[in-house]
């Protein structure tokens, strides 16, 4: 319902699981209350509008987890250019290193 009518189209465009995981239907929300890793959700500044709301939903219900934006970086990023991306990896990883 968060949803932006043109995210909420691209979605049901893209089937029924691109809209169940933006919902998180099917997820055990306990389940996911109960992690206890250090968690951070990125997403990148200037990918599709639909990452942001799932992002939020996830970190929200997840105790601890951080929530970061990779300015300038869409959700291909890690793979078309993981160097941009490697710095938050680190900086997510150094609370337990």
């Amino acid at each position: 319902e968060r949803l932006p009518p043109r995210a909420r189209a691209f979605l049901e465009a893209e089937g029924d699981g691109a809209l169940a995981d933006v919902g998180l239907t099917g997820l055990d929300p306990g389940g996911i209350a109960r992690i206890t890793a250090p968690v951070t959700v990125l997403t990148g500044g200037v990918s599709d509008a639909f990452y942001a709301p799932l992002a939020d939903a996830l970190a929200e219900r997840i105790p601890g987890a951080r929530r970061g934006t990779l300015e300038g970086l869409t959700h291909t990023s890690p793979i078309t250019q993981p160097g941009a991306v490697a710095p938050a990896v680190r900086a997510a990883l150094e609370p337990i290193a």
